[in-house]
């Protein structure tokens, strides 16, 4: 639906300077200028009479708004006004004592307006805003988009039609232009268009340029060939070989043994080794990575959460009073606030002041974490349902730990157990043995010990 343009403003009951009515105009805020006043109202002007199809109508700080029309002349008063949008509500009086939803936007079509009214065709629309719950703030409106019907629109650009083409100059009448009749320029474009329609015969005719690029290239190469063939074979001229002049013998010891050197080196490099044989490489096998499997253990239901210390953010009762129970009766425990021995925050919704305070310090998982363990009877790893999609990114460290109702039969006590017993019978084998090691280093009797009065008793 096109828009119907508003011309000026043309009443309004107070205004902010910073926020004059005439903002709205350019789709901007218009706000009162004192506090504590119920209804404010501003009224428009419209660029000519329309018919009313819709309006979009954006809130700023009013609890309701409505939109009465008049026609020129009865402007004046209050009671020539209709209503073509009934009084609508835009925020509760709880929003309006917090301020909240400040800036809320309705979209009215046609069959949310008063039937009767919006068949005619007015000039003046006056928006009364009404704020009864919060005498502490201005209020007014956002922006407001008026609609109008298609039809107008296309008599419009008809009316400009004939407007721009007129049939009579004066005393006048102009002759209609006949389809023979040719236009400024016509007999310029009529030969350009032939002088086209002949190259484009002549181009369909003739050979590509990159066509006609490879002939020229290949008839090059093809003389040139030919000319190499006919010429004569040059008779080839043995030239007599000077012997060289031989050096003093001083330096012809000297460079004989350094030529010697080095064609026993070159010999012996490029002498292939008998038993060296190139052998084909073998295809190098992919070595294939396999994660190592996760490990399951088992736990009574209420020691599944055993050692989680949680706070909840952004969860009101009862939804909070449940999570809290199933988490209680897995072993986990309850804060209030955040403190440094919490391990988990339960949070609905990023950005809340508990989500800002935890983040980087603690685990942040969903509510479903709570409710899919206390279900299944498992502990999931918590980054499977993490808030931030970084940690649910990442790799998990913890594993899975089950209810000992879901251990299946036959299988082996868990790891806990069989250490526990293990360190009890490493105990009674220790103490043989320290036993043993003090009875072996038991001190031996020194026979050098005796004093000499001794040894003379001895003796006699």
């Amino acid at each position: 639906m096109p828009k119907v343009v508003l011309k000026s403003v043309y009443s309004f009951s107070s205004e902010d300077p910073a926020f004059p009515a005439s903002n709205l105009l350019k789709s901007l805020k218009w706000r009162t200028q004192g506090v504590g006043q119920e209804s404010e109202h501003v009224t428009f002007q419209l660029d000519k009479p329309t018919i009313i199809t819709g309006i979009d109508l954006g809130n700023e700080c009013s609890c309701f708004i409505g939109v009465f029309v008049a026609r020129s002349g009865q402007e004046m008063s209050t009671e020539n006004y209709q209503e073509i949008l009934l009084t609508s509500s835009f925020m509760t009086p709880v929003e309006c004592r917090s301020l909240e939803n400040i800036n809320r936007v309705r979209c009215f079509s046609k069959t949310s307006l008063v039937e009767e009214v919006a068949k005619e065709k007015w000039d003046f629309v006056k928006v009364v805003c009404s704020q009864p719950f919060n005498a502490h703030t201005q209020y007014g409106l956002s922006f407001i988009t008026i609609y109008s019907p298609e039809e107008e629109v296309k008599e419009e650009s008809s009316k400009l039609d004939t407007l721009k083409s007129p049939s009579a100059l004066g005393r006048f009448a102009l002759r209609e232009e006949s389809p023979e009749t040719d236009d400024r320029g016509t007999l310029f474009n009529k030969w350009k268009q032939s002088k086209d329609s002949d190259q484009g015969s002549s181009s369909s005719v003739s050979v590509s340029p990159a066509l006609a690029i490879r002939k020229a290239s290949a008839e090059l190469l093809t003389k040139k060939t030919t000319t190499e063939n006919d010429k004569p074979d040059k008779p080839t001229v043995e030239t007599p070989k000077t012997p060289k002049a031989e050096p003093p013998r001083r330096n012809r010891i000297i460079n004989h043994s350094d030529d010697s050197d080095e064609d026993d080196r070159v010999s012996v490099a490029k002498k292939p080794k008998p038993n060296e044989e190139t052998k084909p490489k073998k295809p190098e096998r992919a070595v294939e990575v396999k994660s190592p499997p996760k490990r399951v253990s088992y736990q009574p239901f209420s020691q599944l959460l055993s050692g989680v210390i949680y706070t909840i953010s952004g969860i009101q009762n009862p939804e909070r009073g449940n999570l809290r129970q199933k988490a209680t009766e897995m072993g986990a425990r309850y804060k209030p606030d955040w403190d440094s021995s919490c391990t988990h925050l339960i949070c609905a919704f990023k950005n809340t002041p508990k989500y800002n305070q935890v983040r980087g310090l603690g685990k942040i998982v969903q509510k479903d974490w709570i409710l899919n363990c206390y279900a299944k009877k498992t502990r999931y790893p918590w980054r499977r349902y993490a808030l931030d999609r970084g940690d649910r990114d990442e790799s998990e460290s913890e594993d899975e730990v089950h209810d000992e109702t879901r251990r299946p039969p036959g299988e082996p006590q868990s790891q806990a157990t069989s250490s526990r017993n293990r360190i009890v019978d490493s105990d009674s084998d220790t103490d043989d043995e320290i036993q043993r090691v003090l009875a072996a280093k038991a001190p031996q009797k020194d026979i050098y010990d005796k004093t000499t009065e001794e040894e003379d008793e001895g003796q006699s």
